[in-house]
């Protein structure tokens, strides 16, 4: 089918959706530089998710399928990511894959091949200028260097400059400081192990991402219990992290990347001749793991050595013109409407500062500033810019103040305004914490009822009444005929739209799978511009069908765990109805011999026989549709990731529990139990460390107590124990044994944090009985009171 209409269709090729923290990543914000420019353009978008070639991990492998649906038909050009998508392997596995796209113009992101079209940074040269900046402002002479993965471009393009820096400054090169990583934050601490175990004397660390930067400070700072003031550390890329962590790092513009790109293979389609290698130029960010003064301090320095007296329009015009330097901080694409916008917020801001300043206009200068900050949270912008921005504006305008009285207001003009940067950016956080709580217990609520409904038709219902909750206007769920033959056809299950559910009847809609969903659906879809994104459903290799949903500007988490939560549904569903079709299709055969039975009755002994065996075979379906129905609900009180019981599991068991207990008169006691630091560890070490620590908390639980108790992970980070046939007076018994076995962990664990839990308890006293709900308040009241206590101490 030729997906192609009045508009034309971008596809954009990723390995991941989006990292497990709520903050921006490579793939989203390179997707939202895309996402931007499509809708300026009126052109359509599809993003395929397609995964790592050559992963270890099956479950990645899988989503390669989706390399199969790209045909000319379909696209009209390719945005290809290749840095990610061969990450584990050389530029010849992309180049290869690649290659069955020939009739369809690529432009490739985030490397440089002589073969296409593509767009990259500038490594050479920032790394070039991190390396400088360790030898001639710090004169460091043996600085130590952590590769990435070998093979890929960044690594060997970054590395060369490190060679030639050394080279340029008479520094000879020694092997030995150079150390083979592969991007992620644990090489970074195994090279800091490694150049220790060997002595090799070092003055400064070079990695080739903050990534790994990072996993080196906190490496340094675990063996000499400080971050180290005397040996520079750098990273590369910019990240989220790096700005948490002080890394002197070096920025690259990822949304220029992408607007770069798309707007290459736009020129590409309409047959203009394009260049072949774009670098987007790159910023070194001095912080201060390099020992540096950061630049966000610096930059807040006036001059007072003389005043001097200039007009307000050559001011604004000098405010203006150190924009255009500080601007590749915020992160907009060079020559954007939304880099359009801020200049003229600025002009704004500054005749607000100048009319408030010398015409006595109360507040207008503050007005004018939160426009600015509304303004940029609307753009998903970093709002810390605007330090900088007002340093620049501070920096300008004081040393031609020559009124006391004018300084005093200026001043206090612009500590308000940093009062207002704090207070937008604690206000920001709450609110996406807020946000993320609330979507992350939806997709629970979601997870649950999916496991739990093992009927396709209703795991449907649910999908649809939640996902536009969510903020996912459109969705169409499809499902391979065949997994052992998944490119030949599937049947749409599930698809809606802003007007509402389409009809696909009891069994679903069958259309070949290469399609992505049936023709009349994608008229519907391409009546107006879209955006989709399109996620392989799968457990581990088992291939079950597609996902495919619309989204606007940015790409969340909320998208995998979807995808991850119905995938495991879907198994259990699709298990179901194998089952129950094996049951109808022998039952159809009892009836087909039954028949034959009335036709001859010298047939009659032999066909008694088989129908006597077709019912045996019908039983035997029954008793195993029923055991599977019994595994299926214990599967839907269990949590997946400690095999403790889940919040369901618990209020099912605990309630049993507590009705005997009070039909017996036996007290027992309950502990809500509260992870610790759990936030820090995610931030820091990603949701794969956060999740071995809530593991390892339920392992502690389940040794720290007895076989008989009722344990269970209520969600997240909190936990619940009922310990049968308890006295009060066990309580701080129970306290000292918890106590020592996770300090026994942390121990032998050599973790860069501690495992720790905060509980609260709640005894039940026959005599004086209370509801289960009661006694669960009464517990967790207890626990609030332990964190606060906690708190002050």
């Amino acid at each position: 089918m030729e997906l192609k209409k009045n508009r034309l269709t971008f596809g954009l090729l990723i390995d991941w959706v989006v990292g497990w923290e709520d903050i921006d990543y490579y793939q989203s914000i390179i997707l939202s530089g895309v996402q931007e420019f499509v809708l300026e353009n009126d052109i359509n978008l599809i993003c395929l998710v397609t995964g790592r070639l050559n992963s270890p991990n099956e479950w990645e492998r899988s989503r390669n399928i989706l390399f199969e649906f790209v045909d000319k038909n379909k696209f009209d050009g390719l945005i290809v990511l290749s840095s990610s998508i061969s990450g584990y392997g050389t530029s010849k596995n992309i180049l290869k894959g690649l290659g069955n796209f020939s009739d369809i113009p690529i432009v490739i992101v985030g490397e440089l091949y002589d073969e296409y079209c593509s767009v990259s940074s500038d490594n050479r040269s920032g790394m070039r200028q991190v390396i400088d900046h360790l030898i001639e402002v710090h004169n460091c002479s043996k600085i130590a260097f952590i590769k990435g993965v070998e093979g890929s471009m960044d690594t060997e393009v970054r590395f060369q400059a490190y060679i030639e820096s050394l080279t340029a400054h008479n520094i000879p090169f020694n092997p030995d400081l150079v150390y083979s990583g592969n991007f992620l934050h644990k090489s970074g601490s195994n090279a800091v192990k490694e150049l220790i175990r060997k002595n090799i004397q070092f003055d400064a660390i070079a990695s080739s991402n903050d990534n790994m930067a990072i996993g080196a400070l906190v490496e340094l700072h675990k063996r000499m219990g400080k971050i180290p003031d005397n040996i520079p550390i750098t990273g590369f890329d910019d990240t989220q992290s790096s700005h948490f962590h002080a890394i002197t790092t070096v920025h690259q513009s990822f949304l220029t990347q992408a607007s770069t790109a798309s707007s290459l293979l736009l020129r590409m389609i309409n047959g203009e001749k394009v260049p072949l290698k774009t670098e987007v130029p790159v910023d070194m960010v001095i912080r201060s793991s390099c020992g540096c003064i950061p630049a966000i301090v610096t930059n807040t320095f006036a001059s007072f050595d003389e005043y001097v007296e200039a007009p307000y329009e050559s001011l604004k015009e000098q405010i203006i013109s150190e924009l255009n330097e500080i601007n590749s901080l915020i992160g907009f694409a060079e020559n954007s409407s939304e880099q359009e916008h801020l200049f003229l917020y600025t002009q704004k801001l500054l005749d607000a500062f100048y009319e408030e300043l010398y015409q006595n206009k109360s507040n207008e200068f503050i007005h004018a500033w939160n426009a600015m900050i509304f303004w940029m949270i609307m753009k998903n912008a970093k709002i810390s810019f605007l330090h900088d921005l007002l340093s620049s504006i501070r920096k300008i305008i004081l040393p031609v103040l020559s009124d006391a009285s004018c300084l005093v207001v200026a001043e206090n003009l612009f500590h308000a305004a940093r009062v207002q940067i704090i207070d937008a950016l604690q206000r920001t956080a709450a609110t996406v914490d807020h946000l993320s709580s609330i979507q992350t217990g939806s997709l629970e609520l979601l997870g649950e009822d999916l496991v739990t409904n093992l009927d396709l038709n209703t795991q449907m219902d649910l999908v649809y009444k939640v996902l536009p909750e969510l903020g996912i206007k459109k969705c169409y769920i499809t499902l391979y005929e065949d997994p052992e033959k998944p490119l030949e056809y599937s049947r749409m299950v599930l698809a809606f739209d802003e007007s509402g559910r389409f009809n696909t009847g009891p069994s679903g809609i069958t259309f070949p799978s290469r399609d992505l969903i049936p023709s009349k659906f994608f008229e519907s879809l391409s009546a107006d511009r879209f955006s989709i994104i399109v996620q392989v459903l799968n457990q581990g290799d088992d291939q079950l069908g597609l996902s495919i949903c619309s989204f606007d500007s940015k790409i969340s988490k909320t998208y995998e765990i979807f995808r991850y939560r119905l995938s495991v549904a879907l198994k259990g569903s699709l298990l179901i109805e194998k089952i129950k079709n094996q049951a109808l299709d022998l039952e159809k055969q009892v009836i087909e011999r039954t028949s034959e039975l009335s036709e001859t009755n010298n047939q009659l002994l032999d066909e008694v026989s088989r129908r006597t065996s077709a019912e045996e075979q019908l039983k035997k379906a029954l008793k195993e549709l029923e055991f599977y129905n019994k595994q299926l609900h214990l599967q839907s009180l269990q949590d997946e990731l400690t095999r403790l019981y889940n919040r369901r599991g618990f209020m099912e068991l605990g309630c049993e529990y507590y009705e005997r207990a009070k039909a017996f008169g036996k007290g027992f006691l309950l502990i809500y139990g509260d992870m610790d630091w759990l936030k820090q560890i995610n931030d820091s070490y990603g949701h794969a460390e956060g999740d071995f620590a809530i593991a390892k908390t339920a392992e502690i639980l389940n040794i720290s107590f007895r076989r008989m108790d009722i344990i269970a992970r209520l969600g997240g980070d909190e936990f619940t124990v009922i310990v049968s046939d308890a006295s009060p007076h066990e309580d701080k018994e129970i306290r000292e044994r918890l106590e020592n076995n996770f300090l026994k962990f942390n121990q032998t664990s050599h973790k860069p944090y501690k495992l720790s839990l905060t509980v609260g308890t709640a005894y039940f006293e026959p005599s004086q009985p209370c509801t289960f709900e009661d006694l669960i308040k009464k517990a967790d009241l207890d626990l609030y009171n332990k964190k606060q206590l906690k708190k002050r101490i």
